[in-house]
């Protein structure tokens, strides 16, 4: 039964993934973080499997949601939570090697400033 659910699984990941990380990525970049330390929030915060994991629970205590899909959410969450850290790594790296100049910040009056971070 949960072997058919595979091609659900990978479509659910998927759209997991991408707006997990496009949410936090506009959110970074809306408050005025650079592109590189966007990223790398985006696809750090792609780890918060947890959410997934209560939110499953509630529904299927609930009998919203069927084991099938239980299944489903809790694997999503252990996958998710299991990629951040690896497809951080390269993305972290690169805003650290910018030093400063990843960090830096311009508010919308212009006035410019440099985030205790770097």
């Amino acid at each position: 039964m949960l072997l058919n659910a595979i091609p659900l699984f990978l479509a659910l990941l998927g759209v997991a993934i991408v707006t997990k990380i496009a949410a936090w990525y506009i959110g970074a970049k809306i408050v005025g973080f650079s592109r590189e330390v966007s990223l790398a929030i985006g696809f750090l915060m792609n780890g918060r499997g947890m959410v997934e994991l209560v939110i499953a629970s509630i529904g299927f205590a609930a009998g919203v949601i069927d084991m099938t899909l239980f299944s489903i959410a809790v694997a999503i969450g252990l996958v998710t939570s299991i990629l951040a850290p690896i497809t951080s790594r390269p993305l972290v790296s690169n805003a650290k090697s910018k030093g400063s100049e990843a960090v830096f910040f311009q508010e919308p009056s212009g006035k410019e400033w440099q985030s205790e971070m770097a």
